[in-house]
């Protein structure tokens, strides 16, 4: 008689914490992956920065990590004026002290 995933709760256990390494699994999520940034790339491609935008809400806009990215897009696609309000809405990055220094 075949043992089920019932009668393994370790398998049970790594199923329903999304440890699953089957290859359908594996495939599924790869294809989902690339159906997600296909159409990124093509906004990409055009040079339009309002999509590009639109990844992002308004307190991740802030973010030093992706105002920059942003702001360039801005202003390849010649807004100006939106990159640079882009930029000034930008937190600056805090800056660590390390025990010893003053």
């Amino acid at each position: 008689m075949g043992r089920t995933a019932a009668h393994h709760p370790g398998l049970n256990r790594r199923i329903n914490y999304g440890f699953s390494t089957s290859p359908d699994v594996i495939a599924y999520h790869q294809k989902q992956g690339t159906i997600a940034i296909i159409p990124a790339e093509i906004v990409d491609a055009r040079g339009d920065a309002d999509p590009y935008m639109a990844r992002y809400s308004k307190v991740q806009l802030t973010y030093a990590t992706n105002a920059p990215a942003v702001a360039r897009k801005l202003l390849n696609a010649s807004q100006i004026e939106e990159a640079l309000a882009v930029r000034e809405r930008a937190r600056r990055p805090k800056l660590r002290r390390h025990s010893g220094c003053p």
